[in-house]
């Protein structure tokens, strides 16, 4: 049977990434494709939940002021979600850490990703293509929640959500 997007509304976690580059004259074309997907969003709220988490906020929070509320702006356009942290968050970042998937210098990247985990989302939206967006990370997120008794989940960059 093929998946049917109708069958339930997909969760989607977007990180911090998809706000910078959203709010961002640097790749027009990222932005162009950002601001794509948040249109989609906002105008079939009946296929996607939205969320984000307020480690965003606090990484959103380490800009100047001008750019904190431009920020800021960008998320209360979406009628998402804020999901508070939780013990159990760190843990699962410290597995991906202990696992060598994130190193612990990037320990925000392992916590976004832990995050979608514990709230058992299905994608996790990113322009990260650095320490998130990639194969090796997909196959090896999928195998670490399977161990530690977690489901699997996507993670894809804005123009791959349908």
């Amino acid at each position: 049977m093929l998946y049917n997007s109708n069958m339930k509304k997909l969760k989607l976690y977007l990180e911090t990434s998809i706000f910078n580059v959203a709010t961002s004259d640097q790749s027009p074309e990222n932005r162009d494709a950002t601001l794509k997907l948040f249109a989609k969003l906002n105008s079939n709220e009946e296929s996607y939940d939205i969320y984000t988490s307020l480690l965003v906020l606090q990484e959103i929070d380490q800009s100047s002021d001008k750019r904190a509320k431009e920020l800021r702006d960008c998320v209360n356009s979406l009628n998402l979600e804020i999901l508070e942290e939780h013990p159990e968050i760190e843990n699962i970042a410290g597995e991906y850490i202990s696992k060598e998937l994130i190193t612990i210098n990037h320990i925000d990247d392992a916590r976004h990703v832990a995050t979608a985990t514990y709230y058992e989302l299905d994608i996790i939206v990113s322009w990260n293509f650095e320490h998130i967006v990639k194969y090796t990370m997909r196959k090896n997120i999928t195998l670490v929640n399977s161990l530690i008794g977690y489901k699997s989940l996507e993670i894809l960059a804005p123009m791959e959500v349908d």
